[in-house]
């Protein structure tokens, strides 16, 4: 979890998926706060080959390639406020295969 930033200017407030099925479009939407109400800025400083985070709104989007490895898919999302204040975010997302698509994973 994003823990509070050193002027407690960022609050991350929920916790992301880190379980996803192959081939499906990964979506986690960041929340995160100002007290002083300043605009926060979000940004990816480790992802997965072809993983998005909207800078204004937060959302991160990825759908994997069909050989994306099943561990090692890093994520750590940075927030910042105007005044240079940051708090950061790391996860891992383990891609479940289900090669015979039966429902359950291989």
């Amino acid at each position: 979890m994003i823990k509070e930033a050193i002027d407690k200017a960022v609050k991350k407030q929920d916790l992301p998926e880190v379980e996803m099925m192959q081939a499906m479009t990964y979506l986690y939407d960041v929340e995160a706060m100002d007290p002083n109400g300043d605009i926060l800025t979000y940004a990816l400083q480790v992802s997965p080959p072809g993983m998005y985070i909207d800078p204004v709104t937060g959302l991160l989007a990825w759908v994997p390639p069909v050989d994306q490895p099943q561990e090692g898919n890093d994520v750590v999302i940075v927030v910042s406020d105007p005044d240079g204040n940051t708090d950061t975010q790391a996860f891992s997302i383990f891609i479940i295969v289900d090669a015979d698509e039966d429902g359950y994973e291989n």
